[in-house]
């Protein structure tokens, strides 16, 4: 289930607002959901706000599609249409509960909300083409207490909000996974040292079994190598930091918790680790631990406390532990934009009258070939300029800097001024200090 349309009648700044989220016309994808898409605009757009629509929406036709009873729902006049990609129609006539949602296919099952009574009055459910959604705040914890002991982890349930998920819970995903391979891994090597007891052995014998062994390691790969040395440990030795991969299981702590070192080994306890650091870890062990397929995944500004280096390569990151997924980002970053084709960025500006429209980056029809920009080929400055609408290049100050760099060069290049070889030599090395600092060639 991946979105391929989306209308917002009138909720907040959106008025007629429709976004259509399909590849365009001469893309091998022509007509097909995006796998990924990118919000930006000025604060105050709803970047945040269509990522929080977009998840409650969805969890709402599911939680809907899941009874087999009347629910009442409330009306408050709030209207959202989402059109899915298998041809599920719905309207959201609420700003967080749903009280109308219908089906355009009847061949696969029908959902009606009977508006005179808003309730649930006649449901023939196909749960296998319903989706999972993931939703990561901008306010994920970062700490290892726990956040509320109500909080109830259900890794089952199609709708899991990350900014309500404490660390235990996130990193229980994985360490079930390390245990149960750590009693596998003590039970086979019982197996195989009782095996190489029996004094009748040949060499060939001994050396077939301990094969079976390196067979079995190869085929069933410890979950915590696997996530340090394909995940994890590709951003972390940004760092200077990697996972710690051979644990002291009779330690408590090694068990309890994700174990990260420098690279020269020495071990950081998890409070010593830097926001950026924690937040990497955080977001990557649920989407490595619940290894999501054809979900859908809401970000709300992933960049925050990372470097930019880091900023250019989370998305490829995130996307590549989600099998036939759809992302969703709400970013501030022209890094982040810069990882997306011109056709997944949705650029939100407000019109005269005060409400969000839709950036166009296309002349005439929604064609690959009528794109005029893409920000994948811009500069940095190019980014900032022509998709952040930053009106200057540089700052004030810079700008007076580079008047005083020409009038140094001007002083050098001039024949009527009759400065001694001093003069020249102080005027070069000020120019020459100056086009360094300003970057200069």
């Amino acid at each position: 289930m991946k979105l391929t349309e989306l209308h917002i009648k009138d909720y907040n700044q959106f008025e007629d607002f429709k976004l259509d989220l399909t590849y365009p016309e001469g893309h091998p994808k022509a007509g097909q959901a995006l796998d990924k898409v990118c919000f930006i605009g000025q604060s105050g757009t709803g970047k945040t706000s269509l990522i929080e629509l977009i998840g409650k929406t969805l969890n709402s036709i599911i939680l809907t599609s899941q009874k087999e009873k009347g629910v009442s729902y409330s009306n408050v006049g709030t209207e959202l249409q989402v059109k899915l990609e298998n041809g599920i129609g719905a309207t959201v006539k609420s700003d967080r509960q749903l009280s109308f949602i219908s089906h355009i296919d009847e061949k696969t099952y029908t959902i009606y909300i009977s508006m005179e009574n808003n309730s649930l009055s006649n449901l023939n459910d196909n749960k296998s083409n319903l989706s999972k959604i993931y939703y990561f705040p901008d306010d994920i914890p970062l700490q290892k207490q726990v956040i509320d002991e109500k909080t109830s982890f259900n890794k089952e349930a199609y709708f899991i909000n990350f900014g309500e998920v404490d660390f235990k819970e996130n990193w229980s995903l994985i360490n079930d996974a390390i245990i149960k391979d750590r009693e596998l891994e003590i039970k086979t090597s019982l197996e195989t040292s009782k095996a190489l007891q029996n004094s009748e052995l040949s060499n060939d014998d001994i050396l077939k079994i301990r094969q079976e062994y390196i067979n079995w390691r190869k085929n069933s790969p410890n979950p915590i190598v696997d996530l340090a040395e394909n995940f994890l440990d590709k951003i972390l030795n940004r760092f200077n930091l990697k996972v710690k991969t051979e644990l002291d299981f009779e330690r408590k702590e090694d068990i309890e918790t994700i174990k990260i070192q420098t690279r020269q080994g020495e071990d950081i306890p998890f409070e010593g680790l830097s926001t950026g650091t924690k937040q990497v870890i955080l977001t990557a062990l649920p989407l490595y631990g619940l290894k999501p397929e054809k979900a859908i995944i809401l970000f709300d500004e992933p960049e925050r406390s990372l470097y930019p280096d880091i900023q250019k390569e989370i998305v490829d990151f995130y996307t590549s532990m989600a099998k036939d997924s759809q992302f969703f980002f709400a970013t501030h970053s022209p890094l982040i934009a810069s990882s997306f084709e011109p056709w997944e960025i949705v650029e939100l500006k407000f019109n005269e009258k005060g409400k969000v429209y839709q950036e166009q980056y296309y002349e005439g029809e929604k064609h690959v070939d009528n794109y005029i920009i893409n920000p994948q080929y811009l500069t940095w400055t190019g980014i900032l300029q022509k998709v952040f609408d930053l009106e200057q290049e540089s700052n004030p100050l810079r700008d007076r800097q580079l008047i005083e760099l020409a009038t140094l060069e001007s002083q050098l290049k001039s024949n009527a001024l009759n400065f001694s070889i001093e003069k020249k030599k102080e005027i070069f090395e000020k120019y020459q200090k100056l086009a360094t600092l300003l970057n200069w060639e």
